[in-house]
Parts: C-alpha cells; sequence; structure tokens
C-alpha cells in the first residue's frame, strides 16, 4: 500500500512545478522570440521548424537545461499530455512575438515614409526633435533648396499658400450655397486651414489658430464663441501674446534695446544705468508678461554686474600692489563695497519695474486679463479703456519706486564698466554683429503691432459686427493673429526658418 502524501512534501512539490513552469515558459519565450527575429532577418533553412518544436522536456534535460523535481514529485516530462500543452504554448508564445515584431515593423515603415522625404544631414541629432521631424519633414529639412519668401518655402509650401488662398477668393465671391448665409465663408477658412495643414505652410500647431483669427474677421462667429472650442478668448490671448514674449526673447530684443541705450547714455553711473533697466522693463511688461520681461533682463543685468565686480577687485588689487600701507581705506575698496551694493538695487529695480508695467495693460500680467474675462462685467472692460485708467497708476508706482531705490543703491555709485565689456555682450548675442538685426526690426514691429490693435480695438468692432450690430472680433483674435504672422515672416539669423519656430516633443513649443 502506498503511503499518504506528506503535506510539506505536497507544499514542496507545488513549489518545484511552479518554478519549473516559469522557467520552462521564459525560454520558451526567449526561444520564439529568436526564431522569429532568425526568420525576419533570413530565410529559414529546412527543418527549422522542427528544431523550435521539437526541443521538448527530454531533450532539455539531455543538455542539461531543464531544471529538476524532486524525486517524490511526480515526472511531468515523461507524460506525453504534458508535452503536448508545452509545446502548445511555445506556439502560442511564438506567434504572440511574431505578431509583436510585425507591428514594430510597420510602424517603422510608417516613420521612414516620412523621414524618406527629408535629407539625412539636416536630420537633427535628439530623440525629441527627430520625433517631429518624422511628424513635420517639410519643415525641419532647412537645407532644401527653398526658392521662395526669401527663403523660408519649398515648392510645395508655395503650392499650398496659393491654393488655400485661392479656395479663400473663390468661396469668399461667389455664392455657393445659398441654403446658409456663412456657409461660403466657412468653407473658405477650412479650405485655407486644410491646405496649410497638407503642404505644411506653418506648423500644425499654429495652423490650427487659424479658425479662431478669420472666423470673427469674416463674420462667421464671434471670438468668444471660437476661442471656447479651444480653451476660453481669456486663455487663447495669452497664448498669442506669450508667443510674442517668446519671439523677443529669440530675437534678443531686449538686449538690443538695452545695449543701445546704454551705449548712447554711458555705464558709469549708477542711477543712469537703474534709471535705463527700469525704464526697459516697464515698456517692454506692457506688451509682454511681466514674469517674462524680468527672467529676460535679469541675466544681462547680473552679468554686467559681475564685470563690474571684477573690474573693482582688479583695481583694488593694483592699488595694494603700489604699496598702499595695511589698514587704509582706498577709494578702489570703498568703490567695490558700493559695486556690490549696488546689485541687489538694480535687481529689484527690474522686478518692481515689470510689476508696475504689467499693472498698465491686460496682457501684462495675468491678474489682469481674468478681472477683465469676468462674465459678472460682461465685456465692459476693454484693452483701451483700460489702459487709459491704469497707466498713470503705473507710471506713478514706477517713478516712486526709482526714487526709493536711487538713495538706498545707487547715490554716488560709479560702475567701472568699460566698452569693451558691452562689446563682449554684444558679441555673445545671436548674430554677434552689435547691429540691429531684421529679425529684432519684425519682431518689435509685431509687439507693436498688437499695442496698436489692442488699443484701437473699439474701432475695429465697429466694421466687424453681425447683421444685429454686435460685434464679434476680441482680444484673442488680434493676438493669435500677432502670433501667426511670427511663423509666416523669414528669419535672416536663421536661413531656411520662420522668426519663430516649433519643436515637438516633451517640453515642445514655440523657439
Amino acid at each position: 500500500a502506498q503511503a499518504p502524501p506528506h503535506p510539506l512534501l505536497d507544499r514542496n512539490c507545488s513549489e518545484a512545478s511552479a518554478r519549473t513552469r516559469t522557467s520552462f515558459v521564459a525560454m520558451a519565450a526567449s526561444d520564439g522570440a529568436a526564431a522569429v527575429a532568425a526568420s525576419a532577418a533570413a530565410p529559414a533553412p529546412a527543418g527549422a521548424s522542427v528544431a523550435v518544436e521539437g526541443h521538448g522536456w527530454d531533450e532539455m534535460r539531455t543538455a542539461g537545461e531543464a531544471p529538476e523535481l524532486p524525486a517524490a514529485c511526480g515526472a511531468p516530462h515523461q507524460s506525453p499530455s504534458s508535452d503536448s500543452t508545452v509545446l502548445a504554448r511555445k506556439v502560442s508564445l511564438t506567434s504572440r512575438a511574431g505578431s509583436s515584431l510585425h507591428r514594430a515593423g510597420s510602424t517603422l515603415q510608417r516613420a521612414a515614409s516620412s523621414v524618406q522625404l527629408q535629407r539625412a544631414s539636416s536630420l537633427p541629432l535628439e530623440d525629441d526633435d527627430l520625433r517631429y521631424a518624422a511628424s513635420m519633414p517639410g519643415l525641419m529639412d532647412v537645407e532644401a533648396d527653398r526658392p521662395f519668401c526669401f527663403g523660408l518655402w519649398k515648392t510645395q509650401q508655395l503650392v499650398g499658400f496659393i491654393l488655400g488662398v485661392l479656395i479663400l477668393v473663390v468661396f469668399l465671391s461667389v455664392k455657393v450655397v445659398k441654403t446658409y448665409n456663412k456657409a461660403d465663408a466657412m468653407i473658405a477658412v477650412a479650405g485655407l486651414t486644410a491646405c496649410f495643414w497638407i503642404f505644411e505652410v506653418m506648423p500644425i500647431y499654429v495652423t490650427a489658430l487659424l479658425p479662431v483669427v478669420l472666423m470673427p474677421l469674416f463674420s462667421i462667429t464671434s471670438t468668444q464663441i471660437a476661442a471656447a472650442a479651444y480653451w476660453n478668448w481669456v486663455s487663447m490671448l495669452f497664448l498669442g501674446a506669450f508667443m510674442v514674449d517668446v519671439a523677443m526673447e529669440h530675437a534678443s530684443l531686449p538686449r538690443t534695446l538695452l545695449l543701445w541705450l546704454l551705449r548712447k547714455t554711458g555705464v558709469a553711473r549708477a542711477w543712469v544705468v537703474l534709471a535705463i533697466f527700469m525704464a526697459v522693463a516697464w515698456l517692454l511688461s506692457m506688451v509682454c508678461s511681466d514674469v517674462a520681461v524680468t527672467l529676460m533682463l535679469a541675466p544681462f543685468a547680473t552679468g554686467l554686474l559681475n564685470a563690474a565686480e571684477e573690474e573693482a577687485m582688479d583695481a583694488a588689487a593694483a592699488s595694494l600692489e603700489l604699496g598702499v600701507r595695511a589698514g587704509e581705506r582706498t577709494d578702489e575698496e570703498a568703490n567695490l563695497k558700493a559695486v556690490s551694493r549696488f546689485g541687489p538695487g538694480l535687481s529689484l529695480g527690474i522686478a518692481y519695474a515689470a510689476s508696475a508695467g504689467g499693472l498698465a495693460t491686460t496682457v501684462g500680467t495675468p491678474a489682469n486679463a481674468l478681472l477683465v474675462g469676468q462674465e459678472i462685467l460682461g465685456g465692459a472692460i476693454s484693452f483701451d479703456k483700460w489702459f487709459a485708467f491704469a497707466l498713470p497708476i503705473s507710471a506713478c508706482v514706477v517713478i516712486v519706486a526709482y526714487v526709493i531705490l536711487y538713495f538706498m543703491y545707487a547715490r554716488g555709485v560709479q560702475l567701472p564698466i568699460s566698452h569693451e565689456t558691452l562689446a563682449e555682450q554684444e558679441g555673445g548675442m545671436e548674430g554677434g554683429t552689435g547691429r540691429v538685426s531684421s529679425d529684432e526690426v519684425l519682431v518689435g514691429g509685431i509687439a507693436g503691432l498688437l499695442i496698436v490693435l489692442l488699443c484701437f480695438q473699439p474701432l475695429i468692432d465697429r466694421f466687424v459686427t453681425n447683421p444685429l450690430g454686435e460685434p464679434l472680433s476680441g482680444s484673442a483674435t488680434t493676438a493669435c493673429l500677432c502670433a501667426c504672422l511670427l511663423f509666416l515672416l523669414p528669419s535672416s539669423l536663421r536661413p531656411g526658418e520662420a522668426l519663430l519656430t516649433w519643436r515637438g516633443g516633451p517640453g515642445g513649443g514655440p523657439r
């Protein structure tokens, strides 16, 4: 009679069987994947399938690859049903590995169909940019022949622009759909957007802004309704203004303006430097976000202060070498301490001036636009009304801030900054010529256009209305229009690209 199985022995057998099944499934998966990869790389020779399918439990034990089971446990390799089950599992794993490899091959073929339109030498090295190049190869291939639009467009982009404008003009001129009043205008907008999208006249992310611009201008719907399909009109207003901010920083417009003013006025007197930085920060923050202006000006101010401290330290060291008695305080040492004290004052001046300038407009700081966009106000506060009300307050704030900072940090301070230091700052800019580039002129013109259009928004509303006389255009339409212009005008510093470009991937956006 057979003795009843011991519980501990049963548990050991179960654990050993589980480990054996896990090891065998892993081996089967690796064998199946290797077999599929080998068959995809080269034609399989005769008998290759037998080599895979015939690799049963006995062969594994002979080769020493199969794990051993305790003697008291069952011997699954001796059972024909166990061999059939294991073989079925291996075939299933092999087929799944083959389907995965087929899907991966299809993905590579789709990516290759896009990348093959682009020169290999112009492919970016970063992974995110490479994915973006595969999605829109026409814009990333900057080395291709671009004979149109001052080196910005290839032939396909010119064809897309002409075809889109032609569709727009035809459907706006000819009454095709008589059932609905604005159906032809909507078809025109959709046709222009589709042509710009297909032929990559602009990045697809920017092309998506065209309905917000064109639908109110052609009296199809209001800016508020069109923007609601994206976010809301306040968010779209800040999106357009944000792109103008990025273009100004990309073209180094604030730094160029500061260098030009410093060359004209001099950099020896600290109170003049403080006034220039605060004036530029105050003016720019009316167009850009106050936070963005602070981030653009602060690094340049830090570089100038570091150069001033280095020159003051060199002057103090030179005075010691001339034999000045120890303990005697020289003018150079006092000036070094004064320059070090002026640094925090200049940083505070930039921050205070940017905050004061942001008070003057609705796009200067997010809090202003959020207040204007409240439904309880019903759109009663426009850009021009806010500007007329807040500009005197903003000017008083920046003047008071300058006076306080002057007496605390800048009075009597001389900055030992030479013109060579300014020349080094100019050489570090993009272009490095020290002259105002066409990119800076165009970006500055678009920023000025944005402010002018926002100020004259009530006048525009008189012409862009619905049949009931209600205004359709809004601030979001104006901001998105200026943002689209940045992607249509060519750059002189970066041939083959627009004033503002777009990069995909995580953290991508306008650059």
